[in-house]
């Protein structure tokens, strides 16, 4: 009897503590600042250096971009068509237009544009509003006869309540699709319906992808663009700027180096949902080990072992990464 009563005394003992560990690294209590922080310091200092991904390609509005023309917004809509039907011309596999169509310029042009997102190959995706995103009625107008007749995906990002960074990505928001899935969609590969976390990529230049001026597209050797998924978006300093995990020590990450991170997920087929069993497994192990330390061994050696157990965890954690 007292067997029994020891054991349960045991397994009681063992899931408070590890139920205790899984509560107190989630918002809002202090200790899920500290499991951030390792978190953010492990991507910078132990993630791989990968090579850009060579299935997407980043074309950046600049300031060098907006310098070219007598006003900096909207992005001159000449300009875009241009853009647009260069990429085409390079054989790119699909276009993200990852700038919101919600205003009017100069009607030729605005023509112009609205021509060159429509075409069918290769296929454009344009932004859209997300429901978080009131538009003013006379905006929305503009933006729904930009988009008529063209693919769409939000480009609203998932702020985490707790710290505002960007840790998961919406594949779907009020029945519309976001921007990286609707462009893997337009290029047959499998989505999730369910949300997942961002698999944060590094390549030593810095974006997931290669990045180029937009207004050095005409330029560029055809095969540096031919069979890409082409990203269009601002890179301007202070515009559509986002904290994340992967620029926890850095700067801002830009929207479209975001829905690139997220859209090199989907085509590598990384975007599956995170087992939820490994952290309490995790959790239950090291209470476990814990117990029987405790149970076992005392003084010098008891302290000796827990120390172990809080560098040993760690060091394989990270060497997994």
């Amino acid at each position: 009897m007292a067997r029994m009563l020891g054991a349960a005394r045991g397994l009681l003992l063992l899931l408070a503590a590890a139920g205790l560990g899984l509560l107190l690294t989630r918002p809002p209590w202090p200790l899920a600042a500290a499991e951030r922080l390792y978190q953010a310091l492990a991507f910078r200092a132990l993630a791989p250096v990968r090579p850009p991904h060579p299935r997407l390609v980043l074309i950046a509005i600049t300031e060098a971009t907006l310098d070219a023309y007598p006003y900096r917004s909207p992005v001159d809509r000449g300009f875009l068509a241009g853009l647009v039907d260069a990429l085409a011309g390079a054989g790119v596999a699909a276009i993200g237009l990852d700038l919101l169509l919600d205003r009017t310029t100069e009607p030729a042009k605005d023509a112009a544009l609205r021509q060159a997102i429509r075409r069918r190959a290769p296929p454009v995706v344009a932004i859209t509003a997300g429901p978080e995103t009131a538009l003013e009625p006379a905006r929305q107008r503009v933006l729904d006869g930009f988009l008529d007749g063209v693919a769409t995906g939000t480009a609203n990002l998932a702020r985490d309540v707790f710290d505002g960074q960007v840790r998961w990505h919406l594949p779907q928001a009020d029945g519309r699709p976001s921007l990286p899935v609707a462009l893997a969609q337009a290029v047959g590969a499998a989505v999730p319906d369910q949300p997942f976390l961002i698999d944060w990529q590094r390549s030593a230049a810095g974006p997931v992808a290669p990045a180029y001026p937009a207004e050095a597209v005409p330029l560029l050797p055809a095969e540096w663009l031919r069979g890409r998924i082409a990203l269009i978006g601002s890179m301007l300093p202070g515009s559509d700027e986002h904290r994340t995990p992967a620029a926890a020590f850095g700067k801002p990450s830009f929207g479209v180096e975001i829905h690139a991170q997220v859209l090199a997920q989907l085509l590598d087929g990384r975007a599956g949902a995170a087992a939820w069993w490994r952290e309490p497994a995790a959790l239950l192990l090291l209470a476990g080990l814990g117990l029987l330390a405790g149970a076992r061994l005392a003084g010098r050696r008891f302290l000796l072992a827990l120390a172990g157990l809080a560098l040993g965890y760690p060091a394989a954690a990270l060497a997994a990464l």
